[in-house]
C-alpha cells in the first residue's frame, strides 16, 4: 500500500461506519456475500457484517509464540476459494492479549492481488 488516496475516513461509531463502508462495497460488488474476518473479539465488527446482510466467515488465528496472529495461508486459501462473492476483507489494528494486531499490510497485499476490497477498522487503534 504505498498511500491513502484511496482510504475513507467515517466519522461516525464504528458499528455504523462499518455497516455503511460493507453496503457500498456489496453495491459495488453484486456477486457478494462474504466478508473475510481474521478475528472473533469485537462485537460490533461480527455484527456490523450481519447489519449489511453479509455472511462473516472467521479467519482462525494461528499461534505464534505467545501471541495469537492473522493466519495469512488460510486468509489467502479463503480468497482463492471464494474470489467475487468476496465483499471485503475486515481487518483491525488494535487488540486485547494475548491477540496481536492483523497484518494489515500484508492483508493489504494480498487484497491487491486477489482485488479484493480492505476494510481496516481503526477505531480503537
Amino acid at each position: 500500500v504505498k498511500s491513502i488516496a484511496g482510504c475513507f475516513l467515517s466519522p461516525m461509531a464504528t458499528g455504523m461506519s462499518l455497516v455503511l463502508c460493507m453496503l457500498t462495497l456489496k453495491q459495488d460488488r453484486p456477486r457478494a456475500k462474504y466478508v473475510l474476518w481474521p478475528r472473533i473479539d469485537q462485537k460490533s465488527s461480527f455484527k456490523s457484517i450481519i447489519t449489511a446482510g453479509l455472511e462473516p466467515i472467521v479467519i482462525e488465528m494461528q499461534i505464534i509464540g505467545d501471541e495469537l496472529k492473522t493466519d495469512m495461508q488460510r486468509l489467502e486459501s479463503q480468497m482463492a476459494a471464494l474470489g467475487e462473492s468476496i465483499a471485503c476483507v475486515l481487518s483491525t489494528t488494535s487488540c486485547f492479549s494475548p491477540r496481536a494486531c492483523d497484518s494489515v499490510d500484508l492483508i493489504a497485499a494480498l487484497c491487491t492481488q486477489y482485488n479484493i476490497p480492505h476494510l481496516v477498522n481503526n477505531a480503537y487503534g
